[in-house]
């Protein structure tokens, strides 16, 4: 209902779920605000086609990490661990402005990722 109701700026599916981000990031925008969102590679397209300035920053790890971390989850609810696996796996390196593999330190990648959003400060 949401969906049709045009709550969401940007929306998808995965694993059986449905996800969005509320359309209130346009008034943001306007406002130039830079906005951070959490979302799917599989909405890349659509975000480039909507908005004039985005960047991205691909935040993963390598597939046998990302497979015992699922793993651990031991959600139902996650979807198949192999379709999840494999939607991780679809070269999205290319969209990104900046590659996080999120292993090793916490701080070291969070500080990577403030200073790339720092970077996006409008003029």
């Amino acid at each position: 209902r949401a969906v049709a109701a045009g709550a969401y700026a940007l929306w998808w599916r995965a694993h059986d779920h449905g996800y969005g981000i509320a359309r209130i990031i346009d008034e943001e925008i306007e406002e130039n605000r830079i906005v951070v969102v959490n979302a799917s590679g599989a909405i890349i397209a659509d975000a480039r086609q909507r908005y004039q300035r985005l960047a991205v920053a691909l935040i993963t790890a390598p597939a046998e990490v990302l497979a015992e971390r699922l793993a651990a989850r031991g959600r139902a609810s996650d979807g198949d661990l192999g379709r999840r696996l494999q939607r991780a796996s679809l070269g999205m390196g290319s969209a990104a402005g900046l590659m996080i593999s999120n292993v090793g330190a916490v701080e070291d990648n969070a500080r990577k990722l403030a200073n790339f959003i720092s970077s996006l400060q409008r003029p």
